[in-house]
């Protein structure tokens, strides 16, 4: 039988921008503008960079459309301006991994979701209400575009918390 690792981490309050798509694939239209942002900015480039994605609206019965959005933290000294920079509340979160091929994606982000809810379900602490997301992270030795380039995702679910 194989565990399910799940480490607690607390985020404190960030500095972030926001990309948004809707439709039918909408991380493909928020990923896309927030790939061509960090390009011209050479965001990822620069230290200490977090990007971090959620469903904006959520999916609903009978349509194929939905919402995600993208937030890029902001680093200390960075200077934005020509987007609006929002700061975000942290909170505690169950956190798990997940990653594998964006074809694969819809079978892998639920089923680990799916895992990470039910190990709260378990656990002695209950949902919390700050907000849901998944940061994209980057395998050694490779960025953050060179690996949409290559169509390779590596996620950490982070699930609200409280005790």
């Amino acid at each position: 039988m194989s565990t399910f690792d799940v480490s607690i981490k607390e985020l404190h309050p960030m500095n972030i921008i926001s990309f948004h798509g809707f439709g039918t694939e909408p991380e493909g239209i928020a990923l896309s503008a927030m790939f061509e942002w960090a390009a011209k900015y050479q965001y990822f480039q620069l230290k200490n960079t977090r990007c971090f994605g959620f469903n904006n609206p959520d999916p609903t019965p009978g349509s194929n459309n939905y919402g995600y959005e993208v937030w890029l933290v902001i680093p200390d000294g960075m200077t934005v301006e020509d987007k609006p920079v929002q700061q975000i509340a942290g909170g505690l979160y169950a956190v798990a991994n997940c990653h594998g091929t964006v074809e694969e994606a819809g079978l892998f982000i639920p089923s680990t979701w799916k895992k990470l809810v039910e190990w709260m379900e378990n656990s002695s602490y209950q949902m919390g209400k700050h907000q849901w997301f998944e940061e994209h992270l980057s395998f050694p030795g490779l960025t953050l575009p060179e690996m949409n380039a290559q169509g390779k995702l590596n996620l950490d679910l982070y699930l609200p918390i409280q005790k």
